[in-house]
């Protein structure tokens, strides 16, 4: 309990993705990060990110994502006041660290995921609004390049996003 599962994180870059074998990211409702193995239905092996936590407990993880050139999957953080940030990992380990361009997706936008909407290399961040309006910020190293909403919500009042689903 308090362990919510944030997305596949790779930690070992040389190796492939098989659905028996795949790497978790959690954060703790105190701000602690750790990545787990997942092999054969079983956790094998749990290790602390590095730094093991962010600095300030208001931050959660908003989603995970390749958000540069390199083969590891980033952390992108939002702040209970909306501030957006991102952590470059190398692996386990924070290379670099800093706030999004623009830091502030505004008053009632939730980051819920980051995808390649258009497997171009480059991630997409998805929001929702408290309305249910959904948006798609396109970046670029942490910066955005363009953005635009892209849908309601298909059923009503009361759906949040929680993610991509790939059918």
């Amino acid at each position: 309990r308090g362990l919510p599962m944030h997305g596949v994180y790779k930690v070992n870059p040389e190796k492939c993705l098989y659905i028996m074998r795949i790497s978790v990211g959690w954060q703790h409702e105190d701000g602690g990060l750790k990545a787990s193995s997942i092999e054969g239905g079983q956790i094998t092996n749990t290790r602390d990110l590095l730094p093991s936590r962010p600095s300030d407990k208001r931050w959660r993880i908003a989603g995970m994502g390749h958000m540069d050139s390199d083969s590891f999957e980033d952390i992108l953080w939002q702040h209970e006041d909306g501030t957006l940030a991102i952590w470059h990992m190398n692996g386990l380990n924070l290379q670099d660290a800093h706030v999004l361009n623009p830091s502030h997706p505004g008053s009632g936008w939730r980051m819920r995921a980051v995808i390649d909407a258009d497997r171009d290399g480059h991630a997409y961040l998805v929001f929702q609004h408290s309305s249910g309006v959904l948006g798609l910020w396109r970046m670029s190293h942490g910066t955005m390049i363009s953005a635009r909403f892209i849908a309601t919500t298909p059923t009503g009042s009361g759906w949040s996003i929680i993610g991509p689903w790939n059918r």
